[in-house]
């Protein structure tokens, strides 16, 4: 019917239930004549009435009773020795005192009220939907009437009819907030919830002490993300009924919403004082203290959830999480079966088990569980995404395009599966379908720095750099310690000769990350490009320390060298890199650049003509033959005609 209480409710009615029933008829008072038949029945009535005002039930029938002996036609005291039983819980007996009263008089409107009310706690909304109709046909200004067959209404499913009695009800008693609580209730139901906010809190000016409207606009404010107003609503529930556990349950939800986590902890710590055997509270308050940090805590309240629920498998999830994020891989796997074991059907924990599998290298084993999951559900979205994922690491680029392609056709608004099939189509150099998945994807409010980055690194690619810096800027917006993005914009900035702001933006992903070892590598370059280089040659020298197969380091850093007059060391990295690979055309160049400058001409001569062997392109080869031109060297007999030459890279 209404959202957490009914529009009519016996135990609050029957406090005033005469005054429905009985209004305009006072009971009579007894003389002190003799008594004769008459009057002894008024006497007892009175007493009866005074007796039901104390709480005496029993002795309240009894005196209804024994006035019906004296006058058995009375349907006022059959009426209330019949609401004397209901209070006692005697519903047959009541029920059956109230159709003797309408059997004597068939427009007492109030009886029929009362007795829809009597209807209704039994179930039967069918009688009590004519009760209450026949009380307005007898009495059409009987407010509660009204009020009580909208009740009614709602129980049906008649929304539209039970808006229009609670109206109607407001109409005739707008000091009742009864009836705007209730009619608040059907707008949040229809999820009308401003109208509803406004309802509770013409219930609440007409009542400030009404707890149920509070709760009520409570929960309507949290729905509508107000929960500053939620949060000042619930206190006022807890000022009225300090021991309303379920309102201080709702506070630790909005506190973890407003990621006030230790306000969070003490409210599902005051619940858990009095429900000491609840798995769930236990799990929250986990939850509460894994969002604090509090890793050794959450796993108590875990492990606590378990002891009292060994089958509670959202507690196993929320376990295994915490061992994963540990490093006990082992554990979470057993964490994740577990849940698998009691719970065949929850979909989540192979999700999980999947993800734990790939991060362990075991790809055949995750890709079972996703099967497993899709085959059950072959709409899980984010099955299809990870299977995607698991694709792209074994090398499986088109199945991986189909199952992201999949995805999408699913739900073509799930921003994923369009960031991750960009990436792929970016890897294959299709940058028009990487360029439109991105774009979805952040059309689709996928707010994610990687996929800003990803975008201004694919317009990197494709020579955009200008283009590129506003994507790289608002990856770093939304993640300052974004260091792949410092470096990507870094790079942007170098092929625009902005190399100042390439070298800020490298030493700022260094100082996140400093293992980094590629943005030490284009540091040095930039260093290079602006003669700085000395801290060239430290940054290189930082490279081969992280990774001595980074074998380029030893050419970079001999051109440093080179260019700081160290020669010898510049000769001794050129001679590095020519060992390690000695396909790479440049360093024979500028090795023979070095030797030419210390006069050994023999040995730049043999460089130069080395060079000219490998492939190289036109421009790098006129260079080669305008040094040995210089030298006075006939080369003409050992080069290849220019048609032959391949453009490749440029010393």
């Amino acid at each position: 019917m209404f959202k957490r209480h009914p529009v009519f409710s016996l135990t609050l009615f029957l406090v005033g239930v005469f005054l429905t029933a009985c209004s305009g008829i006072n009971a009579p008072e007894p003389t002190p004549t003799q008594a004769n038949p008459e009057e002894l029945a008024e006497l007892l009535f009175s007493q009866g009435d005074d007796a039901y005002e104390a709480g005496s039930f029993e002795e309240a029938i009894s005196q209804y009773t024994e006035a019906l002996l004296f006058d058995p036609e009375n349907p006022d005291t059959y009426y209330k020795r019949g609401m004397s039983y209901f209070q006692l819980g005697n519903v047959p007996n009541a029920l059956a005192d109230l159709t003797v009263a309408l059997d004597i008089a068939p427009d007492y409107a109030g009886v029929y009220n009362d007795r829809g009310l009597i209807y209704v706690g039994l179930g039967d909304f069918t009688q009590a939907l004519a009760d209450f109709s026949q009380a307005i046909t007898l009495e059409p200004m009987l407010a509660a009437a009204y009020r009580n067959r909208a009740g009614v209404y709602m129980e049906l499913g008649q929304a539209a009819e039970a808006l229009a009695d609670l109206d109607k009800a407001i109409e005739l008693a707008p000091e009742g907030a009864e009836s705007y609580l209730n009619r608040g209730d059907i707008h949040f139901q229809q999820g009308n919830l401003d109208l509803a906010v406004a309802d509770y809190g013409e219930a609440i000016a007409l009542e400030d002490d009404y707890v149920l409207a509070y709760s009520s606009r409570g929960d309507a404010y949290a729905l509508l993300g107000r929960f500053e107003e939620a949060l000042a609503d619930f206190e006022q529930v807890l000022k009225f009924a300090p021991e309303n556990l379920a309102t201080v349950y709702k506070l630790a939800d909005l506190h973890m919403q407003l990621e006030a986590y230790e306000l969070a902890v003490a409210d599902y710590t005051r619940v858990l004082a009095e429900e000491t055997d609840s798995p769930k509270l236990f799990t929250d308050r986990g939850l509460a203290y894994r969002r604090l940090g509090d890793l050794e805590a959450a796993l108590a309240d875990y492990s606590q959830a378990i002891e009292l629920d060994p089958t509670y498998v959202i507690a196993f999830l929320n376990r295994a999480a915490i061992y994963q994020e540990q490093g006990n891989l082992e554990a979470a796997l057993t964490d994740y079966t577990q849940a698998i074991q009691h719970a065949p059907d929850f979909e989540q924990a192979y999700l999980e088990r999947a993800r734990l599998y790939r991060v362990m290298d075991n790809n055949e084993a995750a890709l079972v569980d996703l099967e497993t999951l899709t085959g059950k559900n072959p709409e899980h979205l984010e099955a299809l995404n990870e299977m995607g994922l698991i694709y792209v690491d074994d090398g499986s680029f088109e199945l991986a395009l189909s199952a992201y392609s999949k995805a999408i056709e699913l739900d073509p608004t799930y921003a994923n599966p369009y960031y991750n099939r960009g990436l792929i189509y970016h890897a294959l150099r299709d940058y028009r379908s990487a360029l439109e998945d991105y774009n979805m994807a952040i059309q689709l409010a996928f707010n994610s720095s990687d996929l800003y980055n990803s975008r201004g690194l694919l317009r990197s690619d494709t020579g955009q750099y200008e283009a590129a810096l506003p994507d790289f800027d608002q990856a770093l917006a939304l993640n300052p310690e974004n260091a792949i993005a410092y470096n990507n914009r870094g790079w942007a900035y170098y092929n625009l000769g902005a190399y100042a702001e390439a070298i800020a933006d490298y030493t700022r992903a260094v100082e996140i990350e400093p293992l980094y070892v590629q943005v030490y590598s284009n540091r040095a370059v930039a260093y290079n490009d602006v003669g700085e280089y000395a801290k060239a040659v430290d940054d290189l020298t930082v490279v081969l320390g992280l990774d001595p197969t980074i074998y380029v380091s030893y050419y970079i850093r001999g051109i440093a060298y080179s260019g700081m007059g160290e020669n010898e060391k510049a000769i001794e990295d050129f001679t590095s890199m020519i060992e390690l690979q000695p396909e790479f055309s440049p360093t024979y160049y500028y090795r023979g650049l070095v030797y030419e400058y210390l006069g050994e001409l023999d040995l730049a001569i043999a460089d130069y003509l080395q060079f000219l062997t490998l492939d190289i392109d036109i421009y790098s080869r006129l260079l080669a033959e305008d040094r040995l031109l210089a030298l006075g060297v006939d080369f003409e007999a050992i080069q290849p005609p220019l048609s032959q030459a391949t453009p490749t890279s440029t010393p």
